[in-house]
């Protein structure tokens, strides 16, 4: 990221770059979960990635808490589209 010049830096542009990023990543993070899911409930996968999935999966769905967090609590702002699914939890995961 480029360093803000300290001569023309606003708080304002700073939030709203910030923002703009997570409502930007927000729908690629969901995308990416639900096409981890799809190839995880199709099965046909091998032990060592299906683990690897799984992995990257948890780390995305906290990600994705995450940011969702941010917006509700930093920017006030409430994710009209939130992700909809399965609760992930290790107890349906066979």
């Amino acid at each position: 990221m480029k360093k803000p010049d300290p001569q023309n830096y606003d708080v304002n542009d700073e939030r709203i770059n910030r923002i703009n990023h997570l409502l930007t990543a927000l729908p690629n993070v969901a995308r990416r979960i639900d096409r981890i899911n799809a190839v995880l409930y199709a099965g046909g996968i091998g032990s060592a990635e299906f683990n690897s999935l799984v992995a990257e999966r948890s780390a995305l769905v906290k990600k994705y808490d995450d940011m969702e967090r941010e917006l509700k609590e930093t920017y006030r702002i409430v994710n009209e589209n939130p992700r909809k699914g399965v609760e992930i939890t290790t107890i349906n995961i066979e």
